[in-house]
């Protein structure tokens, strides 16, 4: 380590770090809902961006305590209010495909990043590293710039008719987060989310484990993986989400979640097949690419779906407070995940991805439940009347 902290000390203070900014996101959405999104997402860049620009000087572990604290207030403070501040760009019936060109850019963003990461390290020794924080830094000043420029068009026709707030039992119009409490549908459906967010950790988590221990792959089998992954969404992100338009997004859904099952149960398969048995790496390679193709075709139906249905979901004048409450749900299943993911595969690795299947089949029984709940409006986005 360049500043001589243990990597286990690295790693518990960037947790406890993380534990500490979780309240961020519930008090991000109430700003959000008083003085708009576009500045807490400014604000949330600059954040991140001054915790990385600390990287280089830090000498301690109170430094990177400071620094790990900045940087994760700033990514909860963005991802809170970030889909409040797509919603006043794009239209209602847009916003899955402007949630999918995230989703690709982000991942162009990764993947080049760690090339790039990858060859400063290489070339540079200690030196990349900070090269690194503080190249990290100035992208956030940046991203922070162009979006404090960009002029917010009127607020759309068609999200002044979004429902009202849930009104309670007791009769009075429900106000604030007791408002979020209060819609069951809306629960419901974040959820859910809690459980395609431990899917999606799986395939971080513990499929290199799988690949390498349990199937005995070549140890360069998980970075083939993730580049194809990477790849796959660049190209098709978009497309899809433009496909799905057509599609009652909670029945869309619940699609995704049945091609993570039977992704899952061919990870599941593989473990099942002999060792030294004739052509076991042909039906290896094969299993692997059809369950890489599944779980790739899933997340790339599910992830833009679900950020516009909640986005559409929620009541305007609300929206940053639902969608921080339902940022939560990937806290918590991050929380768990590690945890419990790596303790089924502990007792058996193909364990993990049967119990995984059964995740994806409660969501595929919720969502069809959820389909005559949630308003009309979020599950299929109407048009703007011209």
């Amino acid at each position: 380590m360049i500043a001589h902290i243990s990597i286990a000390t690295t790693g518990l203070i960037l947790s406890l770090c993380a534990g500490v900014a979780l309240p961020t996101a519930p008090i991000a959405g109430a700003l959000v809902d008083r003085y708009g999104a576009q500045r807490l997402v400014v604000v949330a860049n600059l954040l991140q961006g001054l915790g990385f620009a600390g990287y280089p000087f830090i000498s301690s572990p109170q430094t990177l305590f400071i620094c790990g604290l900045l940087v994760a207030i700033g990514s909860q403070a963005y991802y809170a209010a970030n889909g409040s501040f797509v919603a006043r760009i794009a239209r209602p019936d847009q916003r899955a495909r402007w949630y999918a060109l995230m989703g690709a850019c982000r991942s162009a963003g990764l993947g080049g990043g760690a090339l790039l990461s990858g060859l400063a390290i290489l070339l540079l020794s200690a030196n990349g590293y900070r090269l690194l924080a503080v190249a990290n830094a100035l992208s956030f000043v940046v991203a922070a710039l162009l979006i404090a420029r960009i002029a917010l068009p009127p607020a759309h026709a068609s999200d002044a008719v979004l429902r009202q707030a849930p009104v309670p039992r007791a009769g009075r119009r429900a106000t604030g987060y007791w408002a979020v409490l209060h819609d069951l549908p809306f629960l419901g459906f974040t959820a859910t989310n809690v459980l395609f967010s431990l899917i999606s950790l799986s395939f971080s988590i513990v499929l290199p484990l799988y690949l390498l221990d349990s199937l005995r792959l070549p140890v360069w089998t998980p970075g083939v993986v993730y580049g194809a992954n990477t790849a796959l969404t660049i190209v098709a992100q978009t497309p899809i989400a433009r496909w799905n338009e057509r599609y009652r997004r909670t029945r869309a859904l619940a699609c995704s979640a049945g091609l993570f099952g039977v992704a899952l149960l061919a990870l599941a398969g593989l473990g099942d097949l002999p060792r030294g048995a004739a052509g076991r790496g042909a039906w290896l390679a094969a299993g692997l690419a059809l369950a890489l193709l599944l779980f790739t075709a899933a997340t790339l139906v599910m992830a833009p779906l679900k950020n516009a249905l909640i986005t559409d979901a929620a009541p305007d004048a609300l929206r940053g407070r639902y969608l921080a409450f339902y940022h939560l749900s990937w806290s918590v299943a991050s929380i768990i995940g590690p945890a419990a993911l790596t303790a089924l595969y502990a007792l058996s690795g193909g364990w993990v991805w049967l119990a995984l299947s059964g995740v994806a089949l409660l969501a595929i029984v919720a969502l069809l439940r959820l389909d005559r709940a949630l308003p009309l409006h979020a599950i299929r986005a109407q048009k703007p009347q011209p």
